[in-house]
């Protein structure tokens, strides 16, 4: 799978099947503000299919990388 990868070691462990229809989610509710965001601005904005990594917090910042490449993170704590 090339848009699912695991760096460091995150406490939650994803199969393939899981990471998947969280690339899913991401995706639809990106390409969803996107649409809204369109209408709003009348310009087309391109949407990439996401990227699902899971790393430890104190990593992120690495995992991130340059502060001029545009990205959005999300840090989603699951218990249970």
């Amino acid at each position: 799978m090339m848009n699912f990868k695991t760096t460091g070691k995150p406490q939650l462990r994803l199969n393939d099947t899981e990471a998947d229809i969280l690339i899913e989610v991401a995706s639809i509710g990106a390409n969803r503000a996107a649409g809204a965001l369109s209408k709003v601005i009348h310009e087309h904005i391109d949407v990439e299919v996401p990227v699902l990594e899971l790393t430890q917090i104190d990593r992120a910042r690495s995992v991130i990388g340059e502060v001029e490449k545009g990205m959005t993170g999300v840090t989603i704590s699951i218990m249970g």
